[in-house]
């Protein structure tokens, strides 16, 4: 009777972090191996695709070129890929269809962007009504009294945001843009040492829509300086945003 026998398997084991794999490996190999390696980094999106790929080889090998093509075609390489993103991905929100990749255009700007499951103009509404977007504006744990909200180019926008420790932090805006229902523009101005100009974008994505904030700060070291802050903050005001507007397409 011919039988095909199970290819003989050796195991590894990290034990410092519990990772186990097996996998075929030729017994009559020598210990210990050597691994030649292949390591690639391929974009995807925001984020990079890390590949591993490493041929078996006997430690009298030499891991040439010539011998890893030979280990790939015996059928002895082995490869993982892994995605990578730079930073933590948001609490799942049924609105939202992708996460909130971070990027700096210059020295002095923060890009936030996320395809939300609303469309351009429920999205447009919600800036265009006060009522809504007092809240949701601001990251967790904040709230707003708005008194002037003229939603015009040279209009005022004047309120106070609460903090979650019962702090009241002043803000004024000036609308330099209002562009329906695709582009707002408006610029922070009532504290010379925390001004910027915030550009909002709002792009069809068929029965989404692509909104996209882009914060550019007076300078570099200004940034620097809020940086951290900033980068959650605008995550957390993206997540109260989509909520927002689930409760509003609802209604």
């Amino acid at each position: 009777m011919n039988a095909t026998a199970n290819p003989p398997t050796t195991e590894f084991t990290d034990r410092s972090f519990a990772i186990s794999r097996t996998f075929a490996a030729p017994r009559e190999l020598t210990w210990p191996l050597e691994l030649p390696s292949t390591i690639t980094f391929d974009e995807e999106g925001f984020g990079t695709k890390l590949t591993i790929r490493w041929g078996v080889l006997p430690s009298a090998a030499r891991p040439s070129m010539k011998a890893t093509r030979a280990c790939s075609k015996a059928g002895r390489a082995r490869s993982i890929s892994l995605p990578i993103t730079s930073r933590k991905r948001p609490k799942s929100n049924p609105m939202s269809t992708a996460s909130t990749p971070i990027t700096s255009a210059d020295d002095r700007t923060v890009v936030t962007t996320r395809l939300i499951d609303a469309p351009r103009d429920l999205v447009f509404r919600l800036y265009r009504e006060p009522e809504h977007l007092a809240r949701c504006w601001g990251p967790n744990g904040f709230w707003n009294t708005f008194h002037e909200y003229d939603f015009r180019p040279g209009g005022h926008w004047r309120f106070f945001m609460h903090g979650p420790d019962g702090t009241d932090y002043p803000n004024h805006s000036v609308f330099d843009e209002v562009m329906a229902p695709e582009r707002i523009v408006f610029r922070h101005v009532d504290d010379p040492q925390h001004q910027f100009q915030m550009t909002i974008l709002l792009e069809e994505r068929g029965a989404k829509t692509q909104l996209t904030w882009r914060m550019c700060f007076d300078s570099g070291e200004h940034l620097n300086a809020v940086r951290a802050f900033i980068v959650p903050a605008n995550e957390q005001n993206f997540d109260r945003i989509e909520a927002e507007l689930a409760k509003m397409s609802v209604s």
